[in-house]
């Protein structure tokens, strides 16, 4: 087994040999294009073009893409690739999300079918508010993903993928926070770490959502873990909520989870990991992609609280 070299999106004539080299591509085809593909902010994520092809690359690299100084595990890419198969075996699930096209262990690479352009991240949270036919569609594929028959001896092992976001979600956002909030954020944080309930997505807002041709598609689940599905449910609702939706949104997605046929969740349950993700959001490394002004931050932050604490 080869050890990987960490790409980027300027060496062409190395992924033209690796992709060769793996059979992704015939030894007579050019690559003709590599190009980033979006904002990720955990793995380097490329388009590669050979003429009329096109897929997407992702490396997970021994660090977080956005924030080099923050060290993450590269086995977060066979925990991606174990999704993948998990949902592409149910043929319901496995039409919301990209197909998988290969794996390589040694370079901790995935390739990708490609669904299309992303739109940019404003673009993105304005369709999330105005688009109900996407939003019924991503609400299914939650309530079918939790539905899922799985256990975690069916995932490789994602326990420091999942101590690493536990610090970034409950515990280093809250460090200046008041000291009953940070206790109420931090037993929400036992309840993720836990890894008890049906698979997840994990990191289910508008940077996971493409819209291609055939209508919205999921990508993105390398944060995914065995949880409380509120979770899922409470990251959407938070996201909603800065794409314009009422502070309601809590109740009312878990209303529409409940019709599309999800099973018995806690909406007050919804409603703190909703305050959790705007919480983190406004005051994590990761911030919102979309500007926030002061004021606008102070009444989120605000609203986050009251969600927290209910």
């Amino acid at each position: 087994m080869t050890a990987p070299i960490w790409l980027t999106a300027a060496d062409v004539e190395p992924i033209a040999e690796r992709l060769r080299g793996l059979h992704w591509m015939a030894s007579e085809e050019v690559l003709t294009g590599v190009s980033s593909a979006g904002d990720g902010n955990l793995n380097l994520v490329l388009r590669v073009s050979a003429g009329s092809r096109s897929a997407i690359l992702k490396q997970a690299r021994p660090w977080v893409e956005k924030y080099p100084m923050i060290a993450a595990p590269v086995a977060r890419s066979a925990v991606e690739a174990s999704f993948y198969r998990l949902i592409h075996a149910t043929p319901m699930l496995g039409a919301f999300m990209p197909q998988l096209l290969g794996v390589d262990p040694a370079w901790h690479l995935l390739l990708l079918e490609d669904v299309g352009g992303q739109a940019d991240s404003t673009a993105l949270y304005r369709r999330a508010a105005t688009d109900p036919a996407a939003r019924g569609r991503l609400i299914a594929f939650l309530a079918g993903l939790h539905a899922l028959d799985g256990s975690p001896t069916a995932m490789p092992d994602n326990r420091a993928m999942l101590v690493l976001n536990h610090a970034h979600i409950f515990t280093l956002p809250f460090a200046h926070a008041d000291q009953d909030l940070a206790a109420t954020a931090s037993l929400l944080g036992d309840r993720y770490l836990l890894g008890a309930g049906p698979l997840l997505h994990g990191d289910f807002f508008p940077g996971a959502w493409v819209y291609g041709d055939d209508g919205v598609k999921v990508i993105d689940p390398e944060f995914c873990l065995f949880g409380p599905p509120e979770f899922d449910l409470g990251v959407m609702a938070a996201h909603l909520i800065v794409a314009g939706d009422p502070t309601n949104a809590p109740d009312a997605l878990s209303a529409a989870y409940r019709s599309a046929g999800g099973g018995a969740i806690d909406p007050g349950l919804v409603g703190r990991f909703a305050g959790i993700e705007l919480w983190r959001r406004l005051h994590g490394v990761a911030p919102l992609p979309v500007k926030i002004d002061d004021r606008r931050k102070a009444a989120l932050t605000a609203l986050a609280a009251q969600l927290i604490r209910a």
